[in-house]
């Protein structure tokens, strides 16, 4: 048995705390730039309520990151003109991969949901699991090719599967409905080949 003292588990809680205050802030901050497509460090603060320091930040993480680049000089009447700073929409992309009964889609988006490269190839899905991950994996690299990209820039997938989900196991799929897929865990299949978290 491991014994931890109050003051060690405060500790822990605290910095716990604080990282999730810090993900809330930056994720703030990321959707009211999406949400504008251009807006200054000066605007973010206003609509955040956070603190300019605070604000600048995150966004000097975000430029690092390529998401948020300092656009323009905006014209102002008095004063020190603040910088324009713009959402890139196209520095990373996202992926959607639908499994469907008889098929297997793929679509690579933008940051904004534009398509950049559709995939899609009839398949037994229901009988074949190994087959429809691979084919899945297949197209994946089908449509990265196609929009001139790399896997490195997405930073995001959803899967779709023709199976009810249980939100406390999702990536366990009905037997009854599909009885192939007993075995088969998709998430983790596709994220072990991609060496990436699984749902």
């Amino acid at each position: 048995m491991i014994f931890r003292s109050s003051k060690e588990i405060t500790d822990k809680s605290t910095r716990a705390d604080g990282a999730i205050l810090r993900d809330h802030n930056v994720s703030l901050i990321l959707h009211l730039a999406w949400q504008a497509g251009e807006i200054s460090r000066i605007d973010l603060a206003r609509e955040s309520g956070l603190a300019p320091s605070t604000v600048s930040k995150i966004v000097g993480n975000l430029i690092s990151t390529g998401v948020l680049r300092e656009a323009r000089v905006a014209s102002t009447a008095s004063g020190r003109p603040p910088i324009v700073l713009q959402y890139d929409d196209s520095v990373y992309k996202l992926l959607g991969i639908d499994l469907g009964a008889t098929h297997v889609s793929v679509a690579l988006t933008n940051l904004r949901g534009r398509v950049l490269s559709w995939q899609t190839r009839v398949h037994d899905v229901r009988g074949d699991p190994e087959g429809a991950l691979s084919l899945a994996v297949e197209l994946t690299h089908a449509a990265i090719a196609e929009a001139g990209t790399s896997l490195s820039s997405v930073v995001g997938a959803g899967l779709g599967v023709p199976s009810p989900v249980d939100l406390a196991d999702p990536d366990h799929l009905a037997e009854r409905i599909l009885p192939a897929w007993a075995k088969v865990r998709p998430g983790a299949w596709l994220s072990g080949r991609w060496a990436c978290p699984s749902p």
